[in-house]
């Protein structure tokens, strides 16, 4: 070819991948005038940022416009062509890169247009040169060129137009011109052809006629050593292979395409770099990938900084807005949500810089998405809003998606007038624009909220629309989630037959599906209908398979929405299971189901705890390697996201032998976690015990841990009814109790008045709402009781509530007696309740039964310590503290947080950051301890040396009592949050991270009988589990405690003072009695205290562990 030619594909490539954006440069600065250039002129100018410069060359018909360009700052943005002297009349584009030629063969005579656009950064210098020569009699190969130019330039622009009409116009144009260079035996401009065929035809989705097209152009640009057109054509082909969900081959083909694109020099290579890593991120990503897919994400910001060096800084900034939206997406997947929202909160900063609207405000629909599931709603809505504020006028796809969200965030709130307001508004943009699939989604939420209104009718109506919508669809997966919604449906308007076979075709498609989740809560509603319907047997054999079910699917739940989602059904069918087991108990009282259920109740225990746990397994590190408990936690997200790879074959019914392979790796990845679990417990015992429970079965229990003087009271609260066994060493009996609503809402009650300060001056309220509570948990055991020690194992919310206080009985029969006067406490005017039960009775809580027997073996297995005791009290919370007098640092007037975990416990606890206050009767309780014990037998820490560094650092397992009295959480809502806060400032004003976190507890080496948790605070979500409580203590005795006091509210220091004091006394004192007996005497010797009778002062403070 003539040397004055650049090369066919540099220019085909700059029409696939410009002219959109040339369109919309040329329709600017109308008010421009171009300025006029001779035949064969050359000129060097410079531009400045933001400016446009406009050209004319007059041409006439038959002759050659040759355009040579070149500047390392600048780009020619299109070199625009017209019919007439109008220039803003165009009717074809073209564009030069930095350096390069452009040949036009003038159809008609008349004036042709050049554009330069300034791009690249501001503070470039931006300088060009521009040479333009008009040739009467162009060489046959330059008039062969150029004519291919044009044509290709004509179907490009049809590409471009996008219409269906216009994309089948240019499928004929393409074809015709494939053929006609297969005639004259020109191989490039055949392949030429077939890759602009290619596009096209994966743009009409016509696939295989796609792949042909590619593989025609391929063969020709690899025989040609083409490194940048063997690139595009490699990531169409995988866009393809990716569209199919054939992530795996889609992956082979990018990773082909990135050493070709990294062989190009220019700056567009470096941005398709970026563009291929995205691709090959996200084929990763849905191949269940995700470590891989980060690693491309990170190298794709790697290369838009490196094209910030001479590239667009517009187009630079929404590359990292992609980067950073997709690793929001990727940890948003994998449950780690504060992650996520970084990331998507960069993404819209970033794509704001871009000026790329549609993505920003596409942004803050994602953040409100998680915004939602973190349950903090207010920032859900402010961030719906903003995007509302950008679609609202659009009624595009982005406003239906964030207004089905929005409706479903009213839904959460209980707002369901708003929620069916926002829900048909999205309903009826999605019917306008086809979106069949998002009708249906939509249509199952509007379902949702109708039922939980109890509108079953309306619920059916919606759930039939959308079911009709998923057959159509093909979607077998979300047709079995319909199916079950509307057996649910049915289920409550006692429509069994109708129920039943709704329940049964969606268990046919969740089986086929492999929808094993769904599969066990399908099992779980037809074991509903069975018991509802007398089946009891039937009811049985169907939650004993949900729950089979649900353990084998609890290693690949790892999204932390689906999480929840899983938790709250595994309880309910242990809940549910339960239920059948006393059920058959009734039917038959000899058969020992009542035994049966008391197990699958301590089976349900063990469970939630684990899963508590699951939240911080990698840092339960004591004795197992970091990369073994990593090795586990990776697999686990592996797991989860091959289902969800799965779960979308089966979506979009992909090819049999992608699901085959599926399958395969699922079952691979199930072995592999068992190995690596296997390994786990042989490196560490004391890991596998905590998190692989041996359950004890009732008689274990009254055989090798139960005396003849206690007796274990075991709680399980359910929907409809609720349970109590009261084990002795000779009996095991079990009693029927109301729905966990009636209980727990008198529960509430009393924990609410007795911490309520103002409650004081109202004991008659107090006294009733705790009789009230007394009679729902306590009445049908009131003859057992007598005045045996009671271990207590609580369920929800009746963790939080001191069984101490409840009042037992009316009359005077074993009531404490005043020492002075011989008169019945309760006899006295300002007696407030009832003969409590803590003056009867020594009152020991648990866990769970099982525990017990942890308790013992490990208790056994342990060295006495050397010392006594070690005490950590008084720490620095604020700047303004008086201890801080002498430095002369700013105050802000605010708690010094420098922990985001400690921010976000304080406010699940219901404090703000402003309001940890000094503890300054903490010292007086540590001091009273100190002369009943020697100085070589005790560690003091106060003050600013009452921090989480000294505490990490010493060696606490040389103590046998450990006390600290600062601030405790209890989070109900995160109980991974659930901690102790120590100094969060140092001598010198500085801020410090003091708070120590439930992982961290679980780390420590202890080796105590005791650990006293004198000042926590507690914070009761609407759903109440009691795990915030269970896992702080069960931290501890993981760590090597027996027994942990801690306070159920947050108490007067000065009550808490006096209570330690006599605490201290009795346990440390002449009598040296146990823990849980000098608890309870020093209750009782504030009972007697006018002052301190109120049981707000001394009911909080509740023993966990092992009485002994």
């Amino acid at each position: 070819m003539n040397s004055r030619l650049t090369s066919l594909p540099l220019l085909i490539l700059l029409w696939t991948a410009c002219l959109s954006a040339a369109q919309g440069v040329a329709a600017q600065s109308d008010a421009a005038k171009p300025q006029s250039l001779s035949p064969n002129q050359s000129l060097q100018t410079e531009i400045k940022y933001g400016e446009q410069h406009f050209y004319q060359v007059y041409v006439a018909q038959g002759q050659l416009l040759r355009i040579d360009f070149s500047s390392a700052e600048v780009l020619v943005e299109a070199v625009v062509v017209s019919d007439s002297h109008d220039w803003k009349q165009r009717d074809g584009l073209l564009k030069l890169p930095a350096a390069g030629k452009v040949l036009y063969l003038a159809e008609k005579t008349g004036w042709q247009i050049i554009c330069v656009n300034r791009k690249g950064k501001k503070e470039q210098q931006g300088r060009y040169s521009l040479n333009v020569q008009v040739e009467a009699h162009p060489t046959a190969e330059e008039h062969t060129y150029a004519v291919a130019q044009q044509q290709l330039g004509r179907v490009w622009s049809l590409y471009y137009q996008g219409t269906e009409e216009a994309l089948t116009q240019a499928i004929i144009k393409g074809e015709e011109l494939r053929n006609t260079w297969r005639q004259r035996q020109n191989q490039r401009y055949e392949a030429t052809a077939a890759y602009f065929l290619g596009e096209t035809y994966k743009s009409k989705e016509q696939f295989p006629a796609a792949l042909e097209a590619f593989q025609h152009a391929l063969i020709y640009f690899q025989a040609e050593n083409i490194p940048r057109y063997q690139a595009i054509i490699l990531t169409s082909m995988g866009q393809i292979y990716a569209t199919w969900s054939d992530y795996a081959r889609a992956s082979e083909f990018y990773q082909q395409a990135l050493p070709l694109w990294r062989q190009g020099d220019e700056t567009a290579s470096i941005n398709m770099i970026g563009w291929n890593l995205l691709n090959l991120g996200h084929a990763y990503r849905a191949y269940g990938e995700w470590a891989k897919a980060i690693e491309c994400y990170q190298q794709a910001h790697q290369c838009y900084e490196e094209y910030s060096l001479t590239g667009s800084t517009t187009e630079q900034a929404r590359g990292f807005g992609i980067v950073a939206a997709s690793l929001g997406s990727i940890y948003l997947a994998r449950g780690e949500k504060q992650t996520a929202l970084t990331y998507l909160k960069q993404a819209v900063e970033h794509f704001k810089q871009g000026q790329n609207a549609e993505n920003e405000y596409a942004m803050y629909g994602r953040i409100g998405d998680v915004y939602s599931s973190l349950g903090e709603y207010d920032q859900a809505r402010g961030s719906y809003e903003q995007a509302l504020q950008h679609y609202r006028q659009t009624k595009s796809l982005h406003e239906a998606t964030i207004l089905n969200s929005y409706g479903n965030l009213h839904r959460l709130t209980g707002a369901y007038e708003p929620a069916i307001e926002k829900l048909n508004q999205s309903l009826t943009i999605r019917r306008q624009l086809g979106d069949r699939r998002g009708q249906a989604l939509t249509l199952t939420n509007l379902g949702a909220v109708f039922a939980s209104q109890q509108q079953y009718q309306q619920a059916l109506y919606a759930y039939r629309e959308a079911q009709e919508l998923w057959q159509d669809i093909g979607d077998k997966y979300s047709q079995g989630y319909t199916l079950n919604y509307l057996g649910l449906a049915n289920y409550e308007l006692k429509e069994t037959a109708q129920a039943r076979e709704f329940f049964q075709q969606a268990l046919v498609l969740r089986r086929a599906t492999n929808d094993r989740e769904g599969e066990a809560n399908t099992r779980y509603n037809l074991a509903r209908l069975d018991f509802e319907t007398g089946k009891i047997q039937a009811a049985r054999q169907q939650i004993e398979a949900a729950l089979t079910l649900s353990e084998s699917v609890r290693a690949t739940v790892v999204n932390e929405d689906l999480r929840a989602s899983y938790l709250a059904s595994v309880r309910d069918y242990y809940e549910f299971y339960v239920s059948v087991l006393m059920r058959l108990h009734q039917l038959e009282p000899s058969a020992g189901h009542h035994k049966e259920a008391f197990k699958v109740s301590e089976m349900a225990r063990a469970r939630s705890l684990l899963e508590i746990l699951s939240e911080n397994r990698l840092a339960l590190r004591q004795g197992i390697s970091p990369l073994l408990l990593k090795q586990e936690q990776d697999l686990q997200q592996r797991l989860n996201a091959k289902a969800e790879y799965q779960r979308a074959l089966q979506n979009k019914k992909a090819a049999a032998e992608l699901l085959t392979a599926a399958e395969r790796e699922l079952q691979a990845l199930t072995s592999e976690l068992k190995e690596i679990r296997s390994q786990i417990t042989t490196a560490s015992p004391h890991y596998a015990e905590l998190t692989q429970y041996q359950l004890l079965e009732a008689e274990q229990l009254q055989k090798q841990l139960l005396d003849a003087n206690s007796l274990l009271l075991a709680y399980t609260l359910g929907q409809e009814r609720s349970y109590l066994w009261a084990i002795s060493q000779d009996q095991v009996a079990s009693y029927e109790l109301p729905g966990r609503e009636i209980i727990e809402a008198a529960a509430r009650q009393s924990y609410e008045l007795l911490q309520s300060r103002h409650e004081l001056s109202d004991p008659q309220k107090l006294n009733e709402s705790l009789m009230t509570l007394s009679k729902l948990v306590l009445s049908p055991v009131r003859e057992k009781l007598k005045q045996q020690r009671l271990l207590i194992v609580a369920d929800g919310a009746l963790q939080y509530v001191p069984f101490g206080a409840l009042p037992v009985s009316r009359d005077e029969v074993g009531r404490m007696r005043d020492e002075k006067s011989g008169v019945a406490v309760i006899n006295h005017p300002s007696s407030l309740i009832p003969h409590p039960l803590i003056v009867d009775h020594e009152i020991t809580n648990l866990p769970s039964a099982t525990l017990l027997a942890a308790l013992r073996h490990e208790t056994s297995l342990r060295k006495k310590p050397e010392r006594t005791i070690a005490v950590f009290a008084d720490p620095v919370f604020d700047k303004d503290d008086v201890r801080l007098a002498s430095v002369k640092a700013p105050s802000s007037g605010r708690l010094v947080t420098s922990s985001p975990a400690l921010t976000q416990a304080l406010r699940d606890v219901d404090v703000s950051e402003s309001s940890l206050p000094r503890l300054p009767f903490t010292r007086r309780e540590a001091e009273a301890i100190i002369p009943l014990v020697s100085a070589a037998q005790r560690k003091t820490a106060f003050d600013f040396a009452a921090n989480r560094e000294t505490l990490l650092q010493s060696d606490l397992s040389q103590y046998r009592i450990l006390h600290f009295a600062t601030h405790g959480l209890l989070n109900s809502k995160h109980p991974e949050l659930s901690g102790l806060v120590f100094s969060l400032v140092d001598e010198t004003g500085k801020s410090k991270d003091g708070f120590l976190r439930l992982h961290e507890i679980y780390n420590l080496k202890l080796n105590a009988d005791l650990v006293v948790l004198s000042a926590c605070q507690t914070g009761l979500g609407k759903e109440i589990r009691g795990e915030g409580l269970i896992g702080l203590t069960r931290g501890f005795m993981y760590a090597g405690a027996s027994n942990v006091i801690s306070s159920l509210w947050k108490v007067n220091d000065k009550a808490t003072s006096e209570l330690m004091k006599a605490f201290y006394q009795e346990l440390l004192g002449a009598k040296k009695q146990s823990p849980a007996a000098a608890l309870r005497a020093a209750q009782l010797t504030l009972l007697k205290q006018k002052r301190w009778e109120h049981p707000s002062y001394w009911a909080a403070f509740a023993l966990q562990g092992d009485w002994q």
